[in-house]
Protein backbone atom coordinates (compact mmCIF):
# COMPACT_ATOMS: atom_id res chain seq x y z
CA UNK A 1 0.00 0.00 0.00
CA UNK A 2 2.66 2.33 0.73
CA UNK A 3 4.22 1.34 -2.59
CA UNK A 4 0.96 2.72 -4.42
CA UNK A 5 0.82 5.90 -2.25
CA UNK A 6 4.52 6.74 -3.35
CA UNK A 7 3.86 5.91 -6.90
CA UNK A 8 0.91 7.84 -7.30
CA UNK A 9 2.58 10.85 -5.23
CA UNK A 10 5.64 10.39 -7.85
CA UNK A 11 3.47 10.76 -10.62
CA UNK A 12 1.32 13.50 -9.35
CA UNK A 13 4.87 16.05 -8.56
CA UNK A 14 6.05 14.77 -12.45
CA UNK A 15 2.76 16.12 -13.81
CA UNK A 16 3.05 19.36 -11.52
CA UNK A 17 6.89 20.01 -12.75
CA UNK A 18 5.88 19.33 -16.25
CA UNK A 19 3.21 21.76 -16.12
CA UNK A 20 5.15 24.51 -14.44
CA UNK A 21 8.16 23.79 -16.65
CA UNK A 22 5.74 24.11 -19.58
CA UNK A 23 4.26 27.57 -18.22
CA UNK A 24 7.91 29.24 -17.57
CA UNK A 25 8.58 28.16 -21.38
CA UNK A 26 5.55 29.75 -22.46
CA UNK A 27 6.58 33.25 -20.29
CA UNK A 28 10.10 33.22 -22.43
CA UNK A 29 10.88 34.74 -25.54
CA UNK A 30 11.70 32.54 -28.17
CA UNK A 31 15.03 32.70 -28.65
CA UNK A 32 16.34 32.54 -25.22
CA UNK A 33 18.37 29.39 -24.72
CA UNK A 34 18.75 27.47 -21.53
CA UNK A 35 22.30 28.56 -21.64
CA UNK A 36 24.38 30.34 -24.63
CA UNK A 37 26.92 28.23 -26.52
CA UNK A 38 27.96 31.78 -28.33
CA UNK A 39 28.90 33.47 -24.95
CA UNK A 40 29.75 30.97 -22.92
CA UNK A 41 33.29 31.49 -21.20
CA UNK A 42 35.09 27.87 -19.69
CA UNK A 43 37.67 28.14 -16.80
CA UNK A 44 40.55 25.89 -15.13
CA UNK A 45 40.26 24.49 -11.79
CA UNK A 46 42.93 22.46 -10.50
CA UNK A 47 41.07 19.66 -8.33
CA UNK A 48 44.65 17.15 -7.61
CA UNK A 49 47.70 16.59 -8.92
CA UNK A 50 46.88 16.04 -12.87
CA UNK A 51 43.68 15.82 -12.49
CA UNK A 52 41.58 19.44 -13.41
CA UNK A 53 37.91 20.23 -13.39
CA UNK A 54 36.55 22.68 -17.00
CA UNK A 55 33.68 25.18 -15.34
CA UNK A 56 32.05 28.17 -16.90
CA UNK A 57 33.23 30.90 -15.38
CA UNK A 58 29.43 31.50 -13.82
CA UNK A 59 29.03 28.31 -12.58
CA UNK A 60 30.35 28.92 -8.77
CA UNK A 61 28.02 31.90 -8.27
CA UNK A 62 24.96 30.95 -10.95
CA UNK A 63 24.87 27.29 -9.53
CA UNK A 64 23.49 28.19 -5.79
CA UNK A 65 21.21 30.59 -7.21
CA UNK A 66 19.52 27.73 -9.57
CA UNK A 67 20.41 29.00 -12.93
CA UNK A 68 21.40 26.85 -15.44
CA UNK A 69 25.50 26.36 -16.45
CA UNK A 70 26.70 25.14 -19.37
CA UNK A 71 28.36 21.65 -19.61
CA UNK A 72 31.15 20.82 -17.01
CA UNK A 73 34.62 18.53 -17.81
CA UNK A 74 37.92 17.85 -17.37
CA UNK A 75 40.88 16.37 -17.85
CA UNK A 76 43.47 13.87 -16.06
CA UNK A 77 47.05 13.99 -17.40
CA UNK A 78 48.67 10.45 -17.58
CA UNK A 79 52.30 9.18 -17.94
CA UNK A 80 51.90 9.04 -21.78
CA UNK A 81 48.76 11.35 -22.46
CA UNK A 82 45.40 12.38 -21.46
CA UNK A 83 42.28 11.76 -20.43
CA UNK A 84 39.22 13.97 -21.30
CA UNK A 85 35.84 14.03 -19.94
CA UNK A 86 33.35 15.77 -22.71
CA UNK A 87 33.38 17.29 -25.78
CA UNK A 88 31.55 20.68 -25.73
CA UNK A 89 28.98 21.78 -27.65
CA UNK A 90 30.09 23.55 -30.49
CA UNK A 91 33.76 24.14 -32.13
CA UNK A 92 34.00 27.33 -30.55
CA UNK A 93 33.63 25.50 -26.81
CA UNK A 94 36.19 22.66 -27.74
CA UNK A 95 38.55 25.41 -28.84
CA UNK A 96 38.69 26.95 -25.28
CA UNK A 97 39.00 23.29 -23.97
CA UNK A 98 41.58 22.44 -25.69
CA UNK A 99 43.42 25.71 -24.88
CA UNK A 100 43.28 25.05 -21.33
CA UNK A 101 44.34 21.54 -21.46
CA UNK A 102 47.61 23.40 -23.17
CA UNK A 103 48.03 25.41 -20.95
CA UNK A 104 48.83 22.40 -18.56
CA UNK A 105 50.20 19.85 -20.78
CA UNK A 106 51.42 18.87 -24.73
CA UNK A 107 50.95 15.16 -24.23
CA UNK A 108 48.42 13.97 -26.61
CA UNK A 109 44.91 12.95 -25.66
CA UNK A 110 44.64 9.03 -25.96
CA UNK A 111 41.15 8.94 -24.42
CA UNK A 112 38.15 10.79 -24.75
CA UNK A 113 34.61 10.25 -22.47
CA UNK A 114 31.03 10.94 -23.34
CA UNK A 115 28.97 10.87 -19.89
CA UNK A 116 25.93 11.39 -21.91
CA UNK A 117 24.79 11.09 -25.31
CA UNK A 118 23.26 14.71 -25.83
CA UNK A 119 25.06 16.80 -27.96
CA UNK A 120 26.43 19.10 -25.28
CA UNK A 121 28.68 16.13 -24.44
CA UNK A 122 29.84 14.71 -27.15
CA UNK A 123 28.74 17.07 -31.11
CA UNK A 124 32.44 18.11 -30.98
CA UNK A 125 33.96 14.40 -31.09
CA UNK A 126 35.10 14.92 -34.74
CA UNK A 127 36.90 17.39 -33.63
CA UNK A 128 39.11 15.26 -31.31
CA UNK A 129 42.64 13.64 -33.15
CA UNK A 130 41.92 10.65 -35.36
CA UNK A 131 43.97 8.52 -32.83
CA UNK A 132 42.29 9.47 -30.03
CA UNK A 133 40.09 6.85 -28.33
CA UNK A 134 36.49 7.73 -27.80
CA UNK A 135 34.65 5.31 -25.04
CA UNK A 136 30.78 5.72 -24.54
CA UNK A 137 28.06 3.68 -22.52
CA UNK A 138 26.47 0.94 -24.44
CA UNK A 139 23.17 2.70 -25.11
CA UNK A 140 24.75 6.28 -25.88
CA UNK A 141 27.04 4.71 -28.63
CA UNK A 142 23.37 2.98 -30.16
CA UNK A 143 21.56 6.36 -29.70
CA UNK A 144 23.97 8.32 -31.42
CA UNK A 145 24.57 6.18 -34.38
CA UNK A 146 20.86 5.91 -34.93
CA UNK A 147 19.42 9.61 -34.39
CA UNK A 148 22.17 11.72 -34.58
CA UNK A 149 20.29 14.30 -36.83
CA UNK A 150 17.28 14.22 -34.53
CA UNK A 151 19.28 15.10 -31.71
CA UNK A 152 20.76 17.36 -33.60
CA UNK A 153 17.83 18.95 -34.27
CA UNK A 154 16.32 18.57 -30.91
CA UNK A 155 19.64 20.60 -29.73
CA UNK A 156 19.03 23.28 -31.34
CA UNK A 157 15.61 23.67 -30.22
CA UNK A 158 16.81 23.90 -26.83
CA UNK A 159 19.90 25.67 -27.65
CA UNK A 160 19.52 28.18 -30.56
CA UNK A 161 20.21 28.33 -34.25
CA UNK A 162 23.71 29.54 -35.14
CA UNK A 163 25.31 27.88 -32.15
CA UNK A 164 27.78 25.66 -33.96
CA UNK A 165 25.25 22.90 -33.43
CA UNK A 166 24.63 22.63 -37.09
CA UNK A 167 28.26 21.70 -37.76
CA UNK A 168 28.26 18.49 -35.69
CA UNK A 169 29.86 15.64 -36.86
CA UNK A 170 28.72 12.07 -36.05
CA UNK A 171 32.36 10.05 -34.82
CA UNK A 172 31.35 6.29 -33.81
CA UNK A 173 32.66 5.46 -30.56
CA UNK A 174 35.93 3.09 -30.41
CA UNK A 175 34.72 1.55 -27.25
CA UNK A 176 31.97 0.74 -25.54
CA UNK A 177 30.88 -0.08 -21.60
CA UNK A 178 27.63 -2.38 -21.44
CA UNK A 179 24.90 -1.86 -18.61
CA UNK A 180 26.34 -2.95 -15.52
CA UNK A 181 29.35 -3.22 -16.72
CA UNK A 182 32.97 -0.61 -16.29
CA UNK A 183 36.07 -0.04 -17.52
CA UNK A 184 39.46 0.69 -15.74
CA UNK A 185 41.57 2.48 -17.08
CA UNK A 186 45.67 2.82 -15.97
CA UNK A 187 46.93 6.63 -16.60
CA UNK A 188 50.15 5.98 -14.49
CA UNK A 189 50.93 7.78 -11.55
CA UNK A 190 48.73 6.36 -9.24
CA UNK A 191 45.91 7.75 -11.42
CA UNK A 192 42.98 4.88 -12.51
CA UNK A 193 40.30 5.96 -13.73
CA UNK A 194 36.53 3.83 -13.60
CA UNK A 195 34.22 3.99 -16.57
CA UNK A 196 31.32 3.28 -14.69
CA UNK A 197 28.15 2.15 -16.57
CA UNK A 198 25.28 1.86 -14.06
CA UNK A 199 22.06 1.45 -15.82
CA UNK A 200 19.84 4.48 -15.88
CA UNK A 201 20.38 7.62 -13.97
CA UNK A 202 18.76 10.48 -15.72
CA UNK A 203 19.01 8.46 -19.29
CA UNK A 204 20.27 5.42 -20.06
CA UNK A 205 23.04 6.43 -21.87
CA UNK A 206 24.88 8.03 -18.70
CA UNK A 207 28.60 7.02 -18.08
CA UNK A 208 29.82 7.79 -14.99
CA UNK A 209 33.90 8.54 -13.97
CA UNK A 210 35.54 7.82 -10.65
CA UNK A 211 39.18 7.82 -9.68
CA UNK A 212 39.32 5.67 -6.70
CA UNK A 213 42.78 7.08 -5.90
CA UNK A 214 41.92 10.52 -5.64
CA UNK A 215 38.07 10.03 -4.99
CA UNK A 216 37.08 12.38 -7.57
CA UNK A 217 33.72 11.69 -9.30
CA UNK A 218 32.59 12.84 -12.82
CA UNK A 219 28.41 12.53 -12.85
CA UNK A 220 27.18 13.73 -15.59
CA UNK A 221 24.02 14.96 -16.05
CA UNK A 222 22.31 13.16 -13.28
CA UNK A 223 23.49 15.22 -10.38
CA UNK A 224 23.46 19.09 -11.30
CA UNK A 225 21.72 20.97 -8.08
CA UNK A 226 22.97 22.40 -5.03
CA UNK A 227 22.53 19.88 -2.34
CA UNK A 228 20.13 18.10 -2.04
CA UNK A 229 20.83 16.87 -5.68
CA UNK A 230 18.57 15.07 -7.66
CA UNK A 231 18.15 13.89 -11.49
CA UNK A 232 17.77 16.66 -14.21
CA UNK A 233 14.27 15.71 -15.13
CA UNK A 234 14.26 17.17 -19.01
CA UNK A 235 14.70 13.97 -21.08
CA UNK A 236 15.16 12.15 -17.91
CA UNK A 237 13.73 9.26 -15.96
CA UNK A 238 12.09 10.45 -12.67
CA UNK A 239 10.18 7.38 -11.42
CA UNK A 240 12.77 4.96 -12.29
CA UNK A 241 15.57 5.91 -10.40
CA UNK A 242 12.86 6.80 -6.85
CA UNK A 243 11.62 3.21 -7.28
Amino acid sequence: MIRIHLTFLLHLITVILISSFVQAQGQLPPRVPIWDGNTVELTLRKIKTDVYAILPSTAEEGTGKGIPQATTGGFIVGVKGVLVIECMLNKRLFDQQMKLIRSVTDKPILYAVNTSDHGDHCFTNYLLPASTVLIQNEFARDNLAKNFDGIKQFMVSLFGKDRGIEDAKYRPADITIPKNNKLTIDLGNGNTVDLINAGTAQSPADLFVWMPGSKVFWAGNPFIAESPTIPWLFDGFFLEPAE
